[in-house]
């Protein structure tokens, strides 16, 4: 059964969760802000920088900054 639950509702959904993973998958230069204001250009209600962090400690992705490595020389 599919009780209602306790608490303050989510202010996203599973489709934008899923965005967010996959923005910061895709580039891993970017920080939680940009993040946050390129989901937010398509959202009516913004999301907060923390709902962004908060969604990345969900998933375990905390602490990780991509490494600037050296171009490969022939």
């Amino acid at each position: 059964m599919n009780r209602k639950r306790s608490g303050r509702p989510r202010k996203t959904n599973q489709r934008i969760d899923n965005k967010i993973y996959a923005i910061s998958k895709a580039k891993r230069q970017k920080s939680a802000s940009e993040i946050r204001a390129e989901i937010n250009e398509d959202l009516d209600s913004p999301i907060s920088l923390t709902t962004v962090k908060g969604r990345f400690k969900e998933k375990g992705m905390i602490g990780r900054v991509a490494v600037i490595k050296p171009l490969l020389r022939p």
